[in-house]
């Protein structure tokens, strides 16, 4: 699977792959409202935080997950977490790099500050994840 991750872009919302140095834009994120998070994890302090970021990295360097942050045009504001997840390798097949090229996948651990749920963001960003994933892996 490709080690560096471009960043998706649309109109609404970019999604850029997850690095740690994104812990404190996503604990102002999870802050700012936290009566919609039921369903989820979403956690709420520096080292919480840190520790998802951590573990996130770890199933991304696994080759389990693929984790971005969205960040929304309108302001540039770092607004949730989304990734594919549970990436499954049936039969060997590589990019042009030699990378392992996933044959299923799972898009969700998704979660937005409550500015940004109920706008384009969480559509197009599926849209990008799902364009992604048929179009470019070909799963």
């Amino acid at each position: 699977m490709t080690s560096s991750w471009p960043t998706l872009a649309g109109r609404a919302v970019v999604l850029e792959p997850l690095a740690v140095d994104h812990v404190d834009a996503l604990v102002s994120a999870a802050n700012a409202d936290r009566t919609t998070f039921g369903l989820t994890l979403v956690p709420d302090s520096h080292e919480t935080m840190l520790a998802y970021v951590t573990g996130l990295l770890a199933d991304r360097d696994a080759g389990r997950a693929v984790p971005f942050v969205q960040r929304d045009t309108r302001d540039g504001a770092v607004v949730g977490c989304t990734r594919f997840m549970d990436i499954r390798y049936w039969y060997g097949r590589r990019d042009d790099a030699g990378s392992a090229v996933p044959d299923e996948v799972e898009i969700g651990g998704t979660w937005l500050t409550p500015s940004a749920q109920r706008t384009a963001v969480n559509t197009e960003a599926k849209l990008m994840l799902l364009r992604h994933a048929f179009e470019v892996w070909q799963v």
